[in-house]
């Protein structure tokens, strides 16, 4: 991937892509993974709806996420778009964890500055030790979450399949990647008190990852 530097600008990398892979890395400025069930099914079945369900296959576009190249660290600083990203890698662990498609595998990793913990609690998901603290407690229920809704679907292992194949075929994050000399903790700042316009494609809003 190249990270020359260049006019920052709203692009689209498909969910399950080798556009959308590396790690990610979440700082100490925002707040840990916070959906509830809420959030994570509403997201499952808007993929359902507007692409599964659709008559025409077409693209689906989810909300930005924003993010800055770190060369000497050799990743990228999620400055928005946490929630998103981490219920995406969980969606498709399911998948994969539960065998209704082994091969659904993610091609990023989220690692956080406050609690290292949770990137491997991310892989684990180990039950007992869900209320160690308030991140994990939010990750293994949105897992839960997630688990339940297939379960609820006629076929879990189709619904599992139709949802993969969205995300790599039709389903694309918005990917804004902040220019260099960005004050990150600023710019995190304004994401999370109003709204910014950002150029490229197409004219959109970028909203708060609340």
């Amino acid at each position: 991937m190249n990270h020359a530097t260049r006019h920052a600008e709203l692009t689209r990398k498909l969910v399950i892509s080798e556009e959308l892979s590396g790690e990610f890395f979440v700082p100490a400025y925002q707040r840990g993974y916070r959906w509830g069930e809420s959030e994570v099914v509403n997201l499952l079945k808007d993929i359902k709806t507007g692409v599964v369900d659709a008559t025409t296959p077409h693209s689906y576009y989810l909300q930005p996420i924003v993010v800055m190249w770190r060369d000497t660290e050799g990743y990228w600083e999620l400055i928005d778009g946490q929630q998103r990203l981490t219920t995406l890698y969980l969606i498709l662990k399911c998948i994969r964890d539960n065998g209704w498609l082994p091969g659904a595998d993610v091609k990023y990793r989220i690692s956080y500055e406050t609690r290292e913990e949770s990137r491997d609690y991310l892989e684990s998901l180990d039950p007992e030790l869900r209320h160690a603290n308030i991140d994990f407690h939010y990750i293994y229920a949105a897992y839960q979450a997630i688990e339940t809704w297939f379960g609820k679907q006629a076929d879990p292992q189709q619904a599992a399949i139709d949802i993969r194949t969205a995300l790599a075929k039709h389903v694309y994050l918005l990917w804004y990647e902040a220019p260099e000399g960005t004050d990150n903790n600023d710019l995190f700042r304004r994401l999370n008190v109003g709204r910014i316009q950002l150029t490229g494609l197409p004219r959109l809003w970028l909203t708060p990852d609340l």
